[in-house]
């Protein structure tokens, strides 16, 4: 089944199309890249971010170490003379802004606390921390210290660090680094440094952060100790995955994508304590993260819609140039008198030659039309110019056959003058009829006519000629069929057609004629079991000067223009004719449509 063609608009669209389509696949698949790019350079960058946040909380709790190393060497510790010790440590405490100092002995007997006056009684630590235990704090829960903050001092001799957990005395949030007091060698008090967590909100926003970003200390089971964003609605809540579970396990630094506190996309990356296992996080929530990359990837679009729209307008405007001139040129195709010459210039190289051959077409063809007028002039004028001379021999030979006692001879010059005078003069009639229907000049006499009754008559007419040459003719018409039509020239119609299956149907051979009705058209048909026509000659039967050269046509006589003059007939009654053969020597069949007449038109 053939395709329906495509306009040269669509076309040329499409071809727009595709020559920005491979543009379009590239760029996306550069846009991908470059988005990877722009996400791994952010992260990279996360991933500085965090480990200069590392550094700065490192620096901070190496100090603490510091500090309390150099308060651990105090000789006032080894007198005894504590209130000295005590007014000292309140001065080193200074270092850091509302901290607090505090000496316990190995027995975890608490000796002072520089949050309180000195000689102010203090609980013993072994005992109040011997069973840990957990505090509600703003409707989430911290945990309260644990011994092993003291323990872990006096049995290794390393810092200690507390995490985040609930201070009693302060009663908010705090963390704490320990310390061992040796002498000898052998630990004998530890000496801690406690304060308020927020100090490391304000370690947090000296960092150089992203105005967007989210930074966040984490102490070792993955609990917020500072945040730079909404730090009293978070602190002390456990952050999302990976960190839910404690940071102890993890690498020393990482990045990924999670879900931020607040429920959003987020990236990040972190790095772990030098000093404790502790980690800073950095991270930017997803949709800010790609800003920059959607910020290329939607200028890349908007550049390759705008090249598709420009491309898609050039499309336009070519296909403009090109399809009006095609469109006038096929408009006036059909126009018998069509000129080509005064198209609009398309300044496109082949429809510009089209157009020429069209000009060139056209002159040709009116030419051809002048020919073939001048040739029916001809024609009509050699009949009109015959009939005389030929009527002349048919009169001659009329009075020759009225002559006393002609002889043999003469007898036959004189059947040979009449035989041919008719053919002749048969011949003149035809191309007189083609004249007069090529330049509509033909008139019909109309007029209800039974059509069953001029078959029947015709039939009867031309029934010694097919005696002659043994064929059956029979005429079946069963109903009277009624048309309105010149009878006259259907007679001319039926009258050919019959002629013809006289002539091309061998001995013995049978002709019916079938008349009747079918719906509103009355319908005719004249079978043979003749010669057959081949099956290259059937489309073209109806053409003037149509016929078989490999046939006996010439040998029969005529011109080839008896069917066309009765297809030009039918169709001036408004009816068509067809013809159909299995092929040579399988007869033919002529099938006449023509429109019944109204019942109230028709003879009596």
């Amino acid at each position: 089944m053939a395709s329906r063609p495509t306009s040269l608009r669509r076309a040329l669209l499409g071809v727009a199309a595709v020559l920005v389509l491979p543009l379009a696949l590239a760029l996306a698949g550069l846009l991908a890249m470059q988005w990877r790019q722009q996400r791994d350079r952010a992260l990279d960058d996360l991933q500085v971010q965090a480990r200069a946040l590392r550094h700065a909380m490192d620096r901070e709790l190496a100090l603490d170490i510091t500090v309390l190393n150099a308060l651990a060497a105090s000789r006032d510790i080894d007198r005894g003379n504590l209130a000295e010790f005590h007014a000292a440590a309140r001065r080193t405490a200074q270092v850091r802004p509302g901290s607090w100092v505090i000496l316990v002995d190995a027995t975890g007997q608490n000796l002072l606390n520089t949050a309180r006056p000195y000689g102010t009684p203090l609980p013993n630590l072994r005992r109040s921390l011997a069973q840990p235990g957990t505090v509600q704090w703003q409707g989430r829960e911290l945990p309260l210290p644990s011994l092993a903050i003291f323990d872990d001092p006096l049995r290794t001799g390393e810092p200690a660090f507390s995490g985040l957990v609930y201070g009693r005395l302060s009663q908010r949030p705090v963390v704490a680094t320990n310390v061992a007091v040796a002498r000898d060698g052998r630990p004998t008090h530890v000496l801690g440094m406690a304060y308020g967590a927020d100090f490391f909100v304000e370690v947090l926003r000296g960092q150089p952060l992203p105005p967007e970003g989210i930074a966040s200390v984490l102490d070792g089971t993955g609990r917020v100790v500072a945040r730079n964003r909404a730090n009293e609605r978070f602190v002390g809540r456990t952050a999302p995955p990976p960190f839910a579970h404690g940071t102890r396990d993890l690498p020393a630094e990482g990045m990924g994508a999670t879900v931020s506190m607040e429920g959003a996309p987020t990236d990040y990356a972190y790095s772990r304590s030098r000093v404790n296992d502790w980690v800073a996080v950095v991270g930017l929530e997803r949709s800010v993260l790609l800003v920059p990359a959607q910020r290329a990837l939607w200028t890349s679009a908007a550049a390759v819609l705008g090249a598709a729209l420009v491309a898609g307008l050039l499309a336009l405007r070519l296909a403009r140039r090109i399809d009006r001139p095609l469109a006038t040129l096929a408009e006036r195709v059909p126009a018998a008198d069509a000129r080509y010459d005064d198209v609009r210039d398309s300044g496109i190289a082949e429809v510009e030659a089209l157009k020429r051959a069209m000009v060139q077409a056209a002159q040709a063809h009116a030419q051809l039309l002048d020919t073939d007028r001048r040739k029916n002039e001809f024609l009509a004028a050699l009949g009109h110019e015959l009939r005389n001379p030929i009527g002349a021999i048919a009169n001659a030979a009329n009075l020759l056959a009225r002559l006393p006692e002609p002889d043999p001879a003469k007898a036959r010059m004189h059947a040979l003058l009449v035989r041919q005078s008719r053919q002749v003069a048969r011949l003149l009639d035809d191309l007189l009829d083609v004249a007069r229907v090529t330049h509509g000049k033909l008139a019909l006499h109309r007029a209800p006519l039974r059509l069953d009754l001029l078959a029947a008559r015709i039939a009867g007419d031309l029934a010694a000629g097919a005696q002659r040459q043994d064929l059956q003719l029979a005429v079946d018409a069963p109903q009277p069929v009624v048309v309105e039509g010149d009878e006259a020239r259907l007679a001319q119609v039926l009258t050919n057609l019959l002629d013809n299956a006289i002539k091309y149907t061998p001995a013995q051979g049978r002709i019916t004629v079938a008349v009747g009705a079918d719906g509103t058209q009355a319908l005719l048909s004249v079978r043979d079991t003749g010669v057959g026509i081949p099956a290259e000659l059937l489309p073209r039967v109806f053409e003037p000067f149509a016929q078989d050269p490999q046939g006996i046509e010439r040998s029969r006589g005529g011109l080839g223009l008896g069917l066309a003059i009765v297809q030009r007939l039918v169709a001036l009654h408004g009816g068509r004719i067809t013809a159909c053969s299995d092929g040579p020597g399988q007869g033919a069949m002529f099938e006449l449509r023509l429109p019944l007449a109204a019942p109230a038109v028709a003879p009596a």
